[in-house]
């Protein structure tokens, strides 16, 4: 059983036991595929790459950590993120999305579907402090729009008060998902910690959420494995065919089914037994009456 290190599997994303137990198994297969890969050309594995990027993440979030101003802490953030998202096949670009009722919202990539609609947003977060902290409990920052007040698109405009006076908990149930035609993905990304939301799921407050400083400083390869895998744009959002997630959820309430099938099993017979080791009791006993 392979704990995975930094990863919180948050109401069972997955099942606790699939993700403990399981998972590793049925992620060899893109291990060993990715590892082909990077012997071929010559390049790094996911997993590899992300290790590599170690020495930069401390070292971003040491000047995070002394820079007062939240405009310059942001840069130093996307700028690591640049390269990390790049890691796992994203293109790393800030823009900004208008929803529904017309307000914007930054976010600082995409992944559509082929007819335009969105699949995936990554959101960052900022921080005025150096702690770890939930990132759905913070709100957008001023900072992260293009311009500073009031933007417009077209018609698009969005109402700075009652946007950036939300937590993002607020802002994905109540505008993101809310949507017509709502991103299947939300990605929040901190300098602390990344997390990941089905729309499927979310109902039932289910997410994974990855300790950057926690899988970084270790270096466990079985977390850096998963952590690639599961944030990986090719599982999340393939070109063609079944995402490896939903795969892996199939896959884990199966795992489930099977586990309870097991325990019913188990109880039957262990009650069955009792009944068996009752009677015999009983009928030994009026023996030895008699």
């Amino acid at each position: 059983m392979a704990v995975l290190t930094g990863i919180i599997n948050e109401n069972e994303f997955y099942s606790h036991h699939y993700l403990d137990a399981i998972l590793q198994n049925d992620l060899k297969d893109v291990v060993k595929r990715w590892n082909e890969l990077a012997e071929e050309s010559g390049d790094k594995s996911p997993p590899k790459a992300i290790a590599s990027l170690k020495t930069d993440y401390f070292k971003t979030r040491s000047q995070i950590s002394q820079e007062k101003d939240v405009r310059e802490r942001l840069l130093l953030q996307r700028e690591w993120f640049g390269r990390f998202f790049s890691v796992l096949g994203y293109e790393y670009q800030p823009t900004e999305k208008v929803l529904d009722e017309n307000e914007i919202i930054p976010i600082v990539a995409e992944v559509n579907k082929s007819n335009g609609q969105p699949l995936l947003w990554i959101i960052e977060t900022i921080s005025d402090t150096e702690e770890a902290v939930d990132l759905l409990s913070l709100q957008l920052n001023s900072i992260q729009f293009q311009d500073a007040g009031t933007r417009r698109y077209g018609d698009a405009v969005n109402q700075d008060a009652e946007i950036l006076s939300i937590d993002f908990e607020d802002l994905i149930s109540d505008y993101i998902f809310a949507q017509d035609d709502p991103p299947r993905w939300v990605i929040l990304a901190g300098i602390n910690q990344i997390v990941l939301l089905d729309r499927f799921k979310w109902n039932a407050s289910q997410l994974l959420r990855f300790d950057l400083e926690e899988i970084l400083a270790r270096l466990d390869n079985n977390a850096l494995q998963a952590k690639a895998i599961l944030l990986h744009r090719e599982h999340t959002c393939p070109s063609e065919g079944t995402a490896l997630l939903d795969e892996l959820d199939e896959n884990s309430h199966k795992h489930a089914f099977s586990v309870s099938d097991d325990l019913k099993y188990a109880l039957r017979e262990s009650i069955e037994l009792q009944r068996f080791a009752s009677k015999y009791g009983t009928i030994k006993h009026c023996k030895s009456r008699s």
